[in-house]
């Protein structure tokens, strides 16, 4: 099971960070049309602004669950690091619990934030705002379900960063074992 949970991590992980690199190719490419366009063209594209923007949320919450594979989240550890190892494990499984639990109802109560806003529109793009409301949604989900298997994948031993990201996957491969 444990090999199981991470190998489906490492798998969600791999196809949210060639989203993530995608979408901010793209969003790097807007802002440089938005300067090119201000400065040098002056067209006065309006929506660029505008997709930067929702470009930028979508992908910096993504990157939330991207962390969480990594264990790179915030974590406040002076009570942690002093605890002996036993209270420690207890302490850690305890955390990720109950950021599951957040994660998971944050998701839950955007995604139904995310419905109120159908029949709204941008004002630029015309674009439904359930796309970009529904960023917290999806990414909270996304990052409960990553720490669910990293809980599973990493229960009984203490948590471990893994600090650099390994484009072999090799160092991910073996975290996963």
């Amino acid at each position: 099971m444990r090999s199981f949970c991470g190998q489906a991590s490492r798998i969600i992980d791999t196809v949210l960070n060639k989203i993530i690199i995608a979408m901010f190719a793209v969003l790097l490419f807007d802002v440089w049309f938005a300067v090119l366009d201000r400065y040098i063209f002056k067209w006065q594209v309006i929506w660029v602004e505008e997709a930067a923007r929702y470009l930028m949320v979508w992908t910096m919450l993504l990157a939330i669950a991207t962390a969480m594979y990594r264990r790179q989240h915030v974590f406040i550890s002076f009570i942690y690091e002093k605890a002996p190892e036993r209270q420690r494990l207890l302490l850690a499984a305890f955390i990720d619990l109950v950021s599951i639990t957040v994660f998971f109802s944050i998701a839950l109560l955007s995604i139904s934030f995310a419905f109120k806003a159908l029949g709204t529109r941008t004002s630029i793009f015309g674009m439904p705002l359930t796309v970009p409301h529904a960023a917290v949604g999806v990414s909270f989900f996304l990052t409960a379900v990553q720490l669910s298997l990293v809980f599973i994948r990493d229960f009984g031993k203490l948590p471990v960063q893994i600090l650099e990201v390994d484009v072999s996957n090799r160092a991910n491969q073996e975290a996963d074992q």
